[in-house]
């Protein structure tokens, strides 16, 4: 699984739906094959291979037999790197978009959410629908795509991830001699800034005159997905909106039959996101149906979360854990997810006066640990603390009394140093861990 950051901002106003064009065409004939070899090596073997855009990053993704692994390597590394973009396979997919859109939009179902989202973002890049509309899709030309792919992509942005069964030692050199001396994109990498607040209700009114149900969607601000109290939110959203059982989809469905499904949904991206809940409903009970959203959300804002449905809600969470961790292929997504989000983390030691270094050969931690592909988890971590004994006698080798140190020894003479450094320092409280 590849991902490719593209800064933040990949939809440029009035070019909506380039990017995901671009990305469906890597697979439309690259290096030595067409379209449609392509497609042959990948079903020959039983595999897959697929590329999209998303809101802020474009992916590769590939799942292939182990015995199949320099096959993959060869496509992907094609399909990336030697894309031919061939104008009659632009045509024709340009044209297919624009007529998978216009059949979205006969079911509101499918673009209620996307209206709203839109309109609660407006100008922002966010508002921009990631696949276009029928009107800037068309006017797309395959210099657009050029472009697009001249811009975005480059060995300087890629984050490969690879899961499976087999020797570091063999697959390294062999992604290394693939991806290894691929340049930089030519383009510069965009930041988007986080979106600006605005007061007030606003509605928009979409008019369908043969519809005979009414979709809704509420938003607000949200988070963004570095935002320390996203777990929180989690679990707080899992009790609201998040499942079958929660309050939103029991007050509308279970109670009151008004829908057959209501939801809470967060959309977190690198500047910011977004909560929106929505639901559908007949014509003539639309406004019952909002309002009792309404007023479950006030509910549930006054009386926050009891402790059984606390309970419940990290329970389910948990319970997810497992499941989305079962396949090479979703292993092989989850760290690319979380790499790409971490790219809009701001590194505290280019502002400040700390200084870094590696430990050992460079290997071990061969980045600091403030870098896009280092955990999420420690993007906001300013000290690593783990087992520094052999560090430590680079410190300590001039005092013979630590000469003979043991692991049986080491906690009392740490003890008697931190009680000296107290002393001379007792603004400074020191943590046993």
């Amino acid at each position: 699984h590849l991902e490719e950051d593209a800064g933040k901002s990949l939809h440029p106003e009035g070019k909506e739906g380039v990017a995901s064009l671009t990305a469906e065409m890597l697979r439309k004939g690259a290096g030595k094959r067409s379209a449609e070899q392509i497609a042959e090596a990948v079903d020959g073997v039983g595999g897959a291979l697929a590329t999209g855009a998303g809101m802020e990053g474009f992916y590769v993704s590939g799942e292939f037999m182990t015995g199949d692994a320099d096959l993959m390597i060869e496509l992907v590394e094609s399909v990336l790197r030697k894309p031919a973009f061939p104008d009659s396979e632009f045509v024709k997919l340009r044209g297919q978009n624009v007529d998978g859109i216009v059949a979205l939009k006969d079911d509101p179902g499918n673009v209620f959410r996307a209206y709203g989202s839109a309109y609660f973002y407006g100008a922002h890049p966010y508002g921009r629908p990631v696949g276009g509309d029928e009107a800037t899709v068309a006017a797309l030309t395959r210099d657009d795509v050029l472009g697009c792919y001249r811009d975005q992509f480059g060995g300087d942005r890629l984050i490969l991830v690879v899961v499976g069964d087999f020797a570091v030692s063999t697959m390294d050199p062999k992604l290394r001699a693939a991806f290894g001396d691929w340049g930089k994109a030519a383009g510069a990498l965009p930041r988007v800034t986080e979106p600006e607040r605005v007061g007030g209700r606003r509605v928009l009114l979409v008019d369908k005159p043969d519809a005979t149900q009414t979709y809704f969607w509420i938003g607000n601000r949200g988070v963004s997905v570095l935002d320390s109290d996203r777990d929180v939110l989690d679990v707080a959203n899992t009790s609201f909106g998040g499942t079958f059982a929660s309050l939103l989809n029991t007050a509308l469905r279970v109670k009151s039959g008004l829908t057959y499904g209501a939801s809470c949904r967060l959309q977190r991206l690198s500047a910011g996101g977004s909560v929106g809940i929505g639901s559908y409903t007949k014509t003539e009970s639309t406004q019952k149906a909002i309002d009792l959203t309404l007023e479950t959300l006030r509910a549930f804002r006054a009386a926050g979360l009891e402790t059984a449905r606390l309970s419940s809600a990290r329970n389910y969470i948990n319970g997810q854990f497992p499941t989305g961790l079962e396949t090479a292929g979703q292993l092989a997504t989850l760290p690319a997810q979380r790499l790409v989000e971490a790219l809009g983390t701001d590194d505290p030691l280019e502002k400040g006066s700390m200084t870094f270094w590696s430990v050992m050969d460079h290997d071990t931690l061969p980045r600091h640990p403030f870098v896009p592909d280092a955990p999420r988890e420690s993007a906001h971590i300013p000290v690593i603390i783990g087992n520094t004994r052999d560090e430590a006698c680079a410190f300590t080798a001039s005092d013979e009394r630590n000469f003979h140190l043991t692991w049986d020894t080491v906690a009392a003479k740490l003890a008697l140093q931190k009680k000296d450094f107290s002393a001379k320092f007792p603004n400074i409280v020191i943590q046993n861990t």
